[in-house]
């Protein structure tokens, strides 16, 4: 049996001390590498931070009016919306300042991408902009013309059957046989059936008026009543006496 020598000990220390000091600085790079990779990787969860108030009056025109006086004014409040990275999701305190972190079920909760999320936002805020014109220039006592034009399908639950038929942004202008040119109409139309029937429904979709069906399901807040499990509008055609333009970017 034979045992190290104080002179082998001596030489196996500094080479003991560099493995040692590889094995840290792998490590250290291993971890800068992973926290690196979650502060710039995307989650599959989104994050909403609403920004600061802007004044309306500057994204406004309306044509042959005087600019608003800066007596006081109407602020708006947007909210940037983009995917959470990993960092973000599992340390809070590194969110900004207000942000939300929203599961990606309550963005993209029919298969959709958010490009084409984003796309049906737009098409929203230019129906909301039209709409908010046509408001504010009838309290202003002057002559707007707006007709009903059927039920606006904002969006649909994801746990009923018309998830699998209808889309946001299609125009329901007939259920059961009746005219739906109103919200008010359409829930008339749909209380002519039981929960779990089919109801008829015909639909303006991308400029052309198709046939579908659809199975009600009970509502949840008043039994025995159907329901098509969607949050609807009222879209309308609208005629301003003067143009107004609203521009809030992107």
């Amino acid at each position: 049996m034979t045992s190290a020598t104080p002179e082998a000990d001596a030489r196996l220390a500094p080479s003991m001390r560099r493995h040692a000091g590889t094995l840290v600085a792998l490590g250290a790079a291993l971890l800068a590498a992973t926290v690196f990779a979650a502060w710039m990787l995307p989650s599959n969860d989104y994050l909403y931070l609403p920004n600061e108030a802007k004044p309306v009056a500057a994204s406004v025109d309306v044509g042959g009016r005087p600019d608003p006086s800066d007596r006081g004014g109407i602020y708006y409040v947007d909210v940037t919306v983009r995917q959470a990275r990993w960092l973000e999701r599992l340390l809070p305190f590194l969110r900004p300042d207000g942000a939300t972190i929203v599961p990606e079920a309550q963005v993209e909760a029919r298969g959709d991408t958010f490009e084409e999320r984003r796309s049906k936002a737009i098409a929203e805020m230019n129906r909301s902009e039209r709409v908010a014109a046509a408001v504010a220039l009838r309290a202003a006592g002057l002559d707007v013309k707006a007709s009903a034009r059927g039920v606006l399908v904002e969006s649909v639950a994801i746990d009923v059957p018309a998830a699998a038929v209808l889309e946001d942004g299609d125009v329901i202008v007939e259920a059961a046989g009746r005219p739906t040119r109103t919200p008010t109409g359409l829930r008339a139309a749909v209380r002519t059936v039981a929960p779990g029937d089919p109801i008829a429904l015909r639909i303006r979709r991308g400029g052309a008026e198709v046939a579908k069906t659809v199975v009600t399901v009970e509502s949840p807040d008043e039994p025995g009543r159907a329901i098509i499990g969607v949050r609807v509008g009222q879209d309308a055609e609208i005629e301003l006496p003067v143009e107004v333009e609203i521009d809030l970017g992107d």
